[in-house]
């Protein structure tokens, strides 16, 4: 419970300057814990491109004290993490407008996660081989010796590459555990390899992304393999697997005899010293199951899960609206909790006004407030998103349709674009957006649209006309160190940064000046989407001042 979690953290003395730095060390002293890296490095390399040290000895202490899954470390506190305490500083020190300590929510702390990304590893049984497998060149990997047990499938320990399996992980799904175990077993009979950390071989299995349908319990299941298309991977071994998979996914089916899989796909992305991205877009994809044609046409569309709700379920009567989620598309882990984001976000839109939405994915958030709205245009650069979309938007009443449209492009190209701006164009026609909604990637928001978010209309010297611009923002974020920075530019703090190179040459294009526009903060609340991780989801309401 909330309210038995009060602990507070002293906030800044200052409320006109933030420290970064300070900010987070607070809320790592106050929850206990040290300022030092709490997470090691990623896989296979940095996108920096920066080596570091990676560490192949035994698995941290964490790990030794007894908590084998690596994203249990605060289980027993979900909402008393040290990001969370930070959260709580930051808002008590920069939100004078808020009515009490800000709320943060979890959910159920098992059973939540009905998607799962987990690293498959070749654990190399000596120093020596592991030397000899960084030279192998790029061609398809040898199978393991028959019986071999040193395939590993799941998460990275704290500081190492080294993977510790989890294979009934309290945070997964049922389905996904059974299917992480039916993977590792179809593999070992099908003799096929997993992908070295740091090897430059080509081949090897590198991960898995399993998707639960939540309604039917079908697993999405993603073989990734770490080439650049499907000639480096032993085609072979890849049917024998794919068939060990097929015959387990019928004998581990539900009770009605359905298949455990809802679908089979095989996507082939190279590690990269420079991108640790798991899923790529430049990569090869393949529907490898099923085979029919009528089930590989519902089968591509990805997984369907609908939203429970019921104010909108009210709104669209008789229709029964769909979300589409095939593998290469962004899906929230936890559909459950974050569908309380979105009931959090349909208060705050008000009726009848002309939305705005950014980094929308396949419209998680923007259909579920097709009711209210009287105009949205939704955007985002991933171009599968786009056809996920209008499948949805199809299952909407034609009227809700309607409303609805649907841009691939990136947010900092749609800000640039003035989707997001409140200048006077066109005899002082504009662009009439009333609310944005923001949910971007852990980085936060692009420079741009920061820019175009903080400044303030002025006259082009063309006919007046009146001006609109969006009044309020809703931004749901998953990095609260971006958020940090990001709100800090819209309170108009001192040590927020300052407008990007490309925003001001934009920006000089449409007026002859422009300043900085400051918001306020009228809501704000935290949900925990990985309870057990040192995480915390915000979502918090910006009003212009």
């Amino acid at each position: 419970s909330d309210e038995t979690l009060k602990t507070t953290v002293d906030a800044p003395k200052s409320k006109s300057r933030v420290n970064f730095g300070s900010l987070f060390a607070q809320g790592l002293k106050a929850a206990g814990g040290s300022t030092s890296a709490a997470s090691g490095p990623k896989d296979p390399h940095n996108r920096d491109g920066k080596k570091r040290r990676i560490q192949d000895g035994p698995e941290t202490s964490m790990i030794g004290r007894g908590v084998r899954d690596p994203s249990e470390q605060y289980l027993s506190s979900p909402t008393n993490t040290p990001m969370v305490r930070t959260f709580r500083s930051f808002f008590s020190a920069h939100a004078p407008d808020l009515v009490g300590p800000v709320k943060v929510y979890v959910g159920p702390v098992g059973g939540w996660r009905t998607l799962a990304k987990l690293s498959v590893r070749q654990e190399a049984t000596s120093r020596i081989e592991a030397k000899q497998t960084k030279y192998k060149q790029s061609k398809p990997s040898s199978p393991s010796p028959a019986g071999t047990t040193d395939l590993r499938i799941g998460l990275f320990a704290p500081g190492s590459h080294r993977v510790v399996e989890i294979p009934d992980s309290r945070a997964h799904a049922p389905s996904l555990n059974r299917a992480t175990k039916i993977v590792k077993a179809s593999c070992a009979k099908a003799r096929v390899r997993g992908y070295v950390t740091g090897s430059d071989e080509r081949g090897g299995l590198g991960y898995l992304v399993l998707s639960e349908e939540r309604a039917t319990k079908r697993v999405q299941l993603t073989l990734v393999f770490c080439a650049e298309n499907e000639n480096q991977v032993d085609q072979k071994r890849l049917k024998l697997l794919l068939r060990e998979l097929e015959k387990a996914g019928e004998a581990e089916g539900g009770p009605e005899g359905d298949f455990l899989w809802h679908s089979i796909h095989v996507h082939c992305n190279p590690a990269d010293r420079h991108d640790n991205s798991i899923l790529g877009r430049e990569g090869t994809w393949r529907l490898a199951w099923p085979s029919t044609d009528a089930q590989r046409r519902d089968a591509i569309k990805g997984t369907k899960e609908a939203l429970a709700l019921p104010d909108f379920a009210a709104a669209v009567g008789p229709y029964e609206p769909r979300l589409f989620f095939p593998p290469n598309v962004f899906r929230q882990a936890n559909l459950d909790q974050f569908t309380e984001i979105v009931k959090v976000v349909r208060k705050f839109v008000p009726r009848g006004s002309k939305v705005v939405e950014l980094y929308g994915g396949v419209g998680t958030i923007g259909l579920h407030i097709s009711d209210l709205v009287s105009s949205l245009n939704c955007s985002d650069e991933n171009p599968f998103n786009a056809a996920c979309f209008q499948e949805a938007a199809a299952t909407l009443p034609p009227d809700l349709a309607a409303k609805l449209s649907y841009l691939t492009k990136g947010a900092a190209g749609m800000a640039l674009d003035g989707a997001i701006s409140p200048w006077e164009d066109r005899g002082g026609s504009s662009n009439g957006a009333e609310v944005v909604i923001v949910d971007p990637p852990r980085k936060g928001l692009d420079p741009e649209v920061l820019d175009a978010l903080t400044a303030t209309a002025v006259h082009t010297g063309q006919p007046s006309g009146g001006c609109s611009y969006p009044s309020r923002l809703i931004y749901i974020s998953c990095g609260f160190k971006a958020f940090v920075r990001d709100a800090s530019r819209l309170l108009g703090l001192a040590g927020s940064p300052s407008s990007s190179r490309r925003g001001k040459k934009a920006l000089g294009k449409k007026a002859l000046s422009a300043r900085v526009s400051k918001w306020r903060i009228v809501h704000a609340e935290g949900h925990v989407l990985f309870p057990g991780a040192d995480h915390v989801e915000t979502v918090a309401i910006f009003e212009r001042v």
